[in-house]
This record gives C-alpha cells, structure tokens and sequence, in this order.
C-alpha cells in the first residue's frame, strides 16, 4: 500500500502511528523543475528546503519501515544528490524531455545506486504522439539502461493521458513485458 499525505504533522503522526505497518511507501510531492531548469535558484533550495526535507523523511522512517517517494515534474537533475541526501529513495516521474533527464544511462550511473527511478516514459511526446514501435522503442530503452541491478518502475512519466492511443498503451505493457524482468 502507498500513504500519500497533505495533512499536517500531528495529523500524520497520529496517520503513520494507526496504519504504518500496514504501508510500503509514503508519496509526497512537490515540483522543482520546470522544462528548462530548477524552478528556483540551486543554493535556496538547498539552504530552505534540504534541511525540512530530512528532518520530514526521518520522522516519517522513525514512524514506519517505508520507501519515501517524491514527486516532482520537470528538469531535476540538478537536485538527484540532494534528493538521496534527503532521505528520498524513489523519484518520479523522471520527466525525460526536460532538460538533462533526457539521458537515462547518465542518471542511472550517477544515481542508480542511491536512488530508485519511478517512470520515464514521456506523456508529452511518445506516447500520446509515437507510434507503437516508438513505444516499444523507448520502452526498450529505457528498460535497458535503468533496470540494471534493480531501481527502476516502469510507468507512463505522470498518468496516461486521454490523447494517449490505446494502441500505445497496449504497445507500452506489451514492451514492459518482453524487456522487463519482473519477480512473481
């Protein structure tokens, strides 16, 4: 089961301490990119946010033997370290058209040791607009370069979208299938 939480901190408290056994993954979300870039300057960041960010991921691991999932749209690259310096594991979506995300062999090799890559498939171009090889060729790609000793969750990079073909999705699980390696 996956917690997501927009409460306030005695709310979660009270949250984790009735259900946290029972949980896999908390998912909190904020957005620090944007197409191009950080949606605000690197070191205000690090200097406002890094700090909250660990003391909320250590309360929430001292309250449940969970995963911590962020979400968080655009060009991050510049933030990974921070991220797994943050207490977070998984990151998502992974939004490969923005700038710097685009190459998945060099995120996974920076990374992929200390981070775990939820999704990657683009749901800006590939899916809605590509055909099903295109699909499957991403997949494939994608599959490929951050599967590799674990850490990667296969997913459209947000949801899948009305304008995305059902023709694509099919074309996407069918990829999924034939690259991923998946235990029972």
């Amino acid at each position: 089961m996956i917690a997501c939480w927009s409460g306030s901190s005695s709310s979660f408290d009270a949250y984790l301490t009735e259900i946290g056994e029972y949980i896999e993954m908390v998912w909190i979300g904020d957005d620090w990119g944007t197409q191009a870039g950080p949606i605000m300057n690197p070191a205000l960041f690090r200097e406002i946010f890094v700090p909250r960010y660990k003391e909320l991921t250590k309360f929430i691991k001292s309250k449940a033997d969970v995963k911590i999932s962020l979400h968080s749209c655009g060009s991050v690259y510049w933030a990974l370290n921070d991220f797994a310096e943050m207490g977070i594991d998984v990151v998502h979506p992974m939004q490969g058209v923005t700038f710097e995300m685009d190459d998945p062999v060099k995120i996974k090799k920076n990374f992929g040791d200390r981070l775990v890559f939820y999704s990657n498939l683009c749901n800006q171009s590939i899916l809605p607009h590509g055909t099903p090889a295109d699909v499957d060729g991403d997949v494939k790609r994608k599959v490929e370069a951050l599967s590799k000793d674990g850490g990667y969750i296969l997913a459209a990079s947000h949801n899948v979208q009305a304008d995305v073909p059902p023709e694509n999705v099919i074309a996407m699980i069918d990829a999924a299938l034939k690259y991923g390696a998946f235990d029972a």
